[in-house]
């Protein structure tokens, strides 16, 4: 029984080798062909938009130019309430509909009730763009010492996408479509230094879409829920100026920083393409490639060479010297599931019942 239980494995091996090889090859050539003969891009209009950070940067100018090439309506979510509301007014003004929503996406309380409110207001978001993300450049020990940033940092670029993400989520389950846009960072796949915490925040939320992608992989409904992940370089921002940072390059000529509008494009174009990676600028897919390939030595010394650093004021690095380390804090613990009725523990399903995709639908 054993060895005909071993070739039988043997033979499912192959045959499931062969089926990937062939796999492979069709994967393939869907890039070269859409590559030779591009897609159109796909239209936006009738679909609900939710945008982070609407009010300034990279998402103010996404919500503009989305507005510019389709009849959508958009979801403005800020903790900057006065910006938030004088984009609304200027997407009103120009025919769109547009409703904002003063959120602070580090309270999870906000985001249920803002999310609540959309489903009431607005209708079901069929598209997220997960735009908003802070960063407060310091160096590694003062993180460490001083955690409030840090907290702030994952709360707003990591946990804040997971609890979006799952508010929405299930209602694009139920129609089996959508698309989930993430505006990551260069820093999702590269490091920066004085930027750890920002950085390890960058490279979480690209784990955890990642993950996401694989789990629907497996869903046996199949949704076409769509992911595209924007990876930019340095953009003109609020980055410089904390702790007296500033970014710096060595050489003008090195790898310039991008205007938001620019990141924008990339990004909007990348949603009508359905994009599942978009590089800001392009090129920057093929340095991730080449700086996977080189030991790091060298990867650190082409940075500083020829891109922006983070220069900090030098008296930090003598304060956090003699900063002691305060007293750890000893959470609560979390509260037990409720038993159910007949005894034994439950937990509520987070996704509604679907009905299976019949064959020929």
């Amino acid at each position: 029984m054993g060895v005909i239980s071993l070739v039988y494995s043997v033979i499912s091996f192959l045959l499931e080798l062969w089926v990937f090889i062939l796999f492979t090859g069709q994967v393939f050539f869907e890039i070269l062909y859409k590559f030779l003969f591009p897609p159109e891009l796909k239209s936006l209009d009738d679909e609900v938009i939710l945008i982070t950070g609407a009010a300034s940067g990279i998402g103010r100018q996404v919500a503009l130019q989305i507005a510019a090439k389709a009849r959508v309506k958009l979801v403005l979510w800020d903790v900057d309430k006065n910006g938030n509301l004088d984009l609304a007014g200027d997407l009103k003004r120009i025919g769109v509909e547009a409703f904002p929503y003063h959120v602070d996406l580090t309270q999870r309380s906000q985001i249920i009730e803002a999310a609540t409110k959309v489903r009431q207001d607005v209708g079901d978001v069929s598209m997220i763009i997960n735009n908003a993300a802070v960063t407060y450049p310091q160096p590694f020990l003062e993180s460490s010492r001083k955690p409030r940033n840090l907290e702030l940092i994952f709360k707003t670029n990591v946990f804040a996408h997971q609890y979006i993400i799952g508010e929405f989520l299930p209602k694009m389950l139920e129609n089996r479509k959508g698309h989930i846009v993430t505006v990551a960072s260069v820093g999702s796949f590269s490091s920066t230094a004085f930027l750890a915490d920002y950085v390890g925040s960058k490279h979480g939320v690209h784990g955890m879409i990642e993950s996401l992608k694989d789990e629907l992989a497996r869903d046996p409904f199949q949704p076409d829920i769509k992911f595209t992940t924007a990876f930019p370089y340095f953009t003109k921002s609020n980055l410089s100026g904390y702790n007296n940072s500033t970014l710096v390059r060595r050489y003008p000529f090195s790898f310039p920083m991008l205007e938001t509008s620019a990141v924008a494009r990339y990004i909007v174009n990348g949603i009508r393409q359905n994009k599942e990676f978009v590089y800001c600028p392009g090129y920057f897919r093929v340095l991730a490639v080449v700086a996977s390939l080189l030991p790091s030595k060298i990867v650190r010394a082409a940075k500083r060479l020829l891109t922006y650093e983070v220069e900090l004021d030098r008296t930090y690095f003598e304060s956090i010297a003699t900063t002691p380390l305060p007293a750890p804090i000893t959470p609560l613990p979390s509260p037990p599931p409720a038993p159910a009725k007949n005894g034994t523990l439950k937990h509520k399903p987070l996704v509604p019942p679907r009905v299976p995709v019949q064959p020929g639908s």
